[in-house]
């Protein structure tokens, strides 16, 4: 399995399952330190998958990466293209000029990563590492309050391995780093949440507050979930007395808290970009009601292609991690965070299967509980191991058996091996031309210098010009240019550059100032 691993790269691998191994008997004695043990190893393993691809992934992580590098310069004028040397249209998010398709504060995470560290792939992925590396930390969190220690322990080691999670820190499911800080900002809302039922202080709702505004500066509306799933369980616990508005004046300053954080960038775009903010918005509006982009499925989606790229394959797995995390969720004492569970996963999968546009990503916020119910059952499995077993040790052995089979499901390493190698996968068919595509860059980097330079007949991949964009200073469009194009790019002083794929007519261009790029 790992044969197709680069040499350089398979330590970083082997590092964090090392690390993943012994953070689990590290617990036995010393919880602290097995859980900052976890946390390194899901840092560890981050990293590898973040190095696994020295090129930008289409189709989502080419665009972000390059409004980002922009936005390290400017970080409230958001462009892919950074000039509109030829007409463009602000409509079509994958060649556009001004770039709002996506809210701003990953972006800006991305963009202070690019500033520090230069225009390179590692810095892209940089704060997805970073965000994935704490996750296990807030898993934990969450569990150790809403049950125990070992529930959150349990969950953490999941959270960890689950691939889908590495797979977007690398970069290769849409829509990655976006879905990345997405998840990471909603677990964090709800860390909060259960923190300030169990302690009543108030700067868990203050940083409940920024966190889910944060989670809408990330992804929109759905950010606010952590409101929704609040109002559902003091409703159910005050028997839907939904007229006695005092019971839910708690949540009154996080949500005011929230509103100042995602609100001033909202208005901001209205007034800066007003014909692209009115049309992204009524964009992400129609996502509910229609498919957009041809991103549909069944009614039945988030039950069979997603959960299984999320989670476990197999046609009775959903009903099996149903029963075993309704299992967990019984054995919680507090019926608060019963309910919390229930209204929470529950809101989610009903939304996103009424919704008409489906995507892989849009359930997996609702991953921490499903995996800390999961953790909840395996605990009450070993609560009922330590009665019969005197030795403690052998009973954490015990569940340590018991989880290698949910952990290599959900960790799929060899399939992200085979997908990130050039090994003939049924997934990975574009990778040689995605390696072919970066060489070329780097030979124009080279051959072309500091020179303003605007290179046509660009993508040799699928959206390749924006990748050229990111890994140089110059301008690159798609298509073969015509006369007139010319003409306008040699007035604003640029060289014009044309990759030669075997579709050119050089006698369209002869006496016209070009060069020819070969693309071997």
């Amino acid at each position: 399995m790992f044969d197709t691993v680069e040499p350089h790269k398979l330590p970083f691998l082997l590092a964090g399952i090392s690390l993943l191994i012994a953070s689990f008997f590290i617990f036995y004695w010393n919880k602290k330190w097995g859980i900052y043990t976890l946390v390194i190893a899901s840092g560890t393993l981050a990293f590898f998958w973040a190095y696994q691809d020295p090129f930008l992934n289409i189709w989502d992580e080419q665009q972000h990466a390059l409004v980002a590098k922009h936005m390290a310069e400017n970080p409230f004028y958001p462009t892919l293209y950074p000039k509109e040397i030829l007409p463009l249209d602000n409509r079509v998010w994958i060649a556009n000029h001004v770039w709002i398709h996506k809210q701003p504060l990953f972006l800006w995470q991305m963009a202070l990563s690019i500033k520090l560290f230069g225009a390179n792939v590692i810095a892209v992925r940089l704060p997805s590492i970073v965000m994935h590396a704490l996750l296990p930390l807030i898993v934990y969190r969450i569990g150790k309050t809403i049950k125990n220690e070992y529930t959150g322990f349990i969950a953490a080691i999941l959270i960890t391995v689950a691939n889908f999670p590495l797979e977007l820190v690398s970069g290769r499911f849409a829509t990655d780093h976006n879905d990345m800080a997405f998840l990471f900002y909603t677990a964090l809302s709800l860390m909060c949440w259960v923190e300030y039922i169990r302690t009543k202080k108030n700067k868990w709702l203050i940083l409940l507050g920024f966190s889910a505004g944060a989670a809408v500066l990330v992804k929109w509306l759905m950010g606010l979930v952590i409101y929704v799933c609040w109002f559902l369980v003091l409703t159910i616990q005050n028997l839907f007395k939904v007229w006695q508005f005092k019971q839910y004046f708690v949540m009154i300053k996080p949500f005011i808290i929230s509103l100042v954080v995602l609100i001033p960038w909202q208005i901001y775009c209205f007034i800066v970009f007003p014909f692209e903010a009115a049309y992204e918005f009524k964009a992400a509006s129609s996502h509910f009601t229609t498919a957009v982009e041809g991103h549909s499925g069944p009614w039945n989606y988030h039950f069979d292609t997603a959960f299984e790229t999320l989670y476990f394959g197999g046609i009775l797995m959903p009903f099996i991690l149903i029963i075993v995390v309704g299992l967990g969720i019984w054995q919680l004492k507090d019926r608060t965070y019963q309910w919390m569970f229930i209204s929470y996963i529950s809101f989610v999968y009903i939304f996103f299967t009424l919704a008409m546009t489906k995507m892989l990503g849009f359930t997996l916020i609702a991953m921490p509980l499903v995996l800390l119910g999961m953790g909840s059952a395996f605990d009450w499995l070993k609560q009922l191991w330590d009665k019969k077993i005197k030795i403690s040790f052998i009973s954490h052995l015990l569940l340590g058996t018991v989880l290698v089979y949910p952990v290599i499901e959900l960790f799929q390493v060899g399939r992200s091996i085979k997908v990130h190698s050039l090994e003939n996968w049924e997934d990975n068919r574009d990778r040689p031309l995605e390696l072919k595509e970066l060489n070329v860059i780097i030979d124009l980097r080279e051959k072309y210098g500091d020179e303003k330079v605007m290179i046509f007949n660009g993508n040799i991949t699928l959206v390749g010009s924006v990748q050229i964009m990111f890994f140089t200073d110059y301008l690159a469009y798609p298509q073969i240019p015509n006369s007139a194009e010319i003409e306008t790019v040699i007035e604003n002083d640029y060289r014009v550059v044309i990759l030669d794929r075997g579709d050119i007519d050089y006698e369209q261009f002869k006496g016209l100032p070009v060069d020819f790029y070969v693309v071997p």
